[in-house]
């Protein structure tokens, strides 16, 4: 058998409080809430299908272009009588293939250094209260930092090749027109294969190339995206009280690109056309300031590296 023991506070205490705490009583999912919860974790069981997927495509497109688009564009040349026409062919073919194959290679490295290093992460220790909106500005900096060139860069090769991949299926696909069979096609893959990764490629360069540019935009503004959106409430904020907001990261179109190629202190200016791995500059945490708009300090371990 219990019994009730009264609570006596401690000299010096607060007095005990009386009043009964009541609780919120807890939602009840909805339809929707189900429907939402089912989705998000069919994506996250999907996430690597989906990677798994975008790669059979990606070397789909890159085995078609080799293998149909080339031969179509640069024919073997068998009659004497056609040797300048043959010179002619053979510097455009080794100037083409150059160039497919930097592409390739950007396309193929950026991915492969966006997906391996590690982005960066927020803090893990639990910060003071008085530290709290530090905290916001150390999430807005940190996350996704040290793989973000590769990012963007992936961003920038990919509708570039999809763009030029369209222009040189032009011609294959018009071929398409005057086979009713895959009989006497003179490529190795079916047709409907080489005008799916046509329309595949058109279609990539559309939505890729619009998220390339958006990403453009931040980098060449000095920010990501979460802090584009934090800006646009300080810069409305700014507007109502008759003031004009200033990046205090922005240092302009050229000083930006500087930093975010780290041209200058890890290497020239002909760094930022290769897709090698470069580090960022910073540590994810502190950023250069240009003077303008309002400093914010995270303490002296946060020092630029």
């Amino acid at each position: 058998m219990s019994t009730s023991i009264a609570f006596e506070p401690l000299p010096g205490s607060d007095p005990a409080d009386t009043e009964t705490i009541t609780t919120r009583p807890r939602r009840i999912p909805t339809f929707e809430d189900r429907i939402e919860l089912l989705v998000d974790k069919a994506n996250a069981k999907l996430g690597p299908f989906l990677v798994f997927t975008a790669i059979i495509l990606l070397f789909l497109n890159i085995y078609c272009y080799f293998a149909v688009f080339i031969p179509f564009h640069y024919p073997q040349q068998k009659d004497e009588e056609e040797d300048k026409e043959r010179t002619n062919s053979n510097v455009g073919y080794i100037a083409n293939m150059i160039w497919s194959c930097y592409l390739v290679w950007g396309i193929i490295a950026n991915y492969f250094y966006a997906v391996k290093t590690p982005p960066g992460s927020v803090l893990d220790e639990v910060l003071p209260e008085n530290e709290g909106n530090l905290y916001q500005s150390v999430l807005l900096q940190m996350d996704g930092h040290f793989n973000h060139r590769y990012f963007v860069m992936f961003l920038t090769y990919l509708p570039t090749a999809c763009v030029y991949y369209v222009y040189m299926g032009i011609g294959p696909f018009l071929l398409l027109t005057e086979y009713e069979d895959n009989d006497n096609w003179p490529y190795p893959l079916p047709q409907a294969l080489v005008a799916f990764s046509i329309v595949l490629a058109g279609a990539f360069s559309l939505a890729v190339g619009g998220m390339g540019c958006w990403h453009w935009y931040l980098t060449l503004t000095a920010q990501t995206t979460l802090e584009q959106h934090h800006n646009s409430v300080i810069k409305d904020a700014c507007k109502k009280k008759g003031d004009k907001f200033s990046n205090m990261y922005d240092f302009g179109v050229l000083g930006n690109l500087q930093d975010f190629f780290n041209i200058g202190r890890r290497g020239p200016w002909y760094t930022a056309l290769v897709p090698i791995r470069i580090p960022p500059i910073g540590n994810g945490k502190r950023y250069q300031k240009s003077g303008r708009g309002y400093a914010i300090h995270f303490g002296d371990d946060d020092d630029i590296v």
